[in-house]
Formats: C-alpha cells, sequence, structure tokens
C-alpha cells in the first residue's frame, strides 16, 4: 500500500479492517478509510476475537468515515453510536435509507 491507497470496506470486512489497524497501522499510512455497516464486536464470548481494543485510537493524520443506513437489515444501526464513543475522530455519517437487498431479490 501506498499514501494514495484508500481503503473501503463493508460490514464484516470493515470491522476487519479496523481490527488490522489497532493489530498494526500501515507506513505510510492510508489516504484515508470508508467504512461501511461496520458491525461493532462485543469483548465476550465469541465476539471477543473481532473485538477492537478497548483503548483502540485512529492513528493521527488517517481520516476515517463511517457510514450506516437506519434501515440496514443486518448489522443494528445502534453500532454506529458505539464506534462513535470509541473513535470520537473519525467522521460519522447516518443515512435514513440504503438497505437495497430485499429490493435486489435478495432474501434474509
Amino acid at each position: 500500500m501506498g499514501e494514495e491507497t484508500v481503503i473501503v470496506g463493508h460490514s464484516f470486512g470493515s470491522s476487519m479492517a479496523l481490527l488490522r489497524l489497532a493489530a498494526s497501522a500501515p507506513e505510510p499510512l492510508p489516504r484515508g478509510m470508508v467504512l461501511l455497516a461496520t458491525p461493532f464486536w462485543g469483548q465476550e464470548d465469541w465476539q471477543a476475537k473481532y473485538a477492537l481494543p478497548a483503548d483502540f485510537t485512529l492513528p493521527p493524520g488517517l481520516p476515517v468515515f463511517l457510514h450506516h443506513c437506519r434501515d440496514d437489515g443486518t448489522v443494528p444501526f445502534e453500532h454506529l453510536d458505539s464506534y462513535e464513543r470509541l473513535l470520537p475522530d473519525a467522521v460519522i455519517r447516518r443515512h435514513e435509507t440504503g438497505d437495497t437487498s430485499s429490493r435486489n431479490g435478495w432474501t434474509r
């Protein structure tokens, strides 16, 4: 990766991008991260291996944008609130609609 790289992740992939960042920030830092519908993993039971450390902070100078849609049928919208508390330097974007799974013929 280089400093022109932008990391984009969706759902589980976006939470894994954050977990990788927590383990070791790349040098140079990417230009930014755009994360969509990111699940917030708890510290208990099976979720612990996916959870960010409680003291995790974003590397200085790395812009991170977290987007989530209120009508997401998979990841609860409240997960965005947990990230807002943990990552106060992230840009939080709340959207009313955007879950297109039912319009594409997908079923849950």
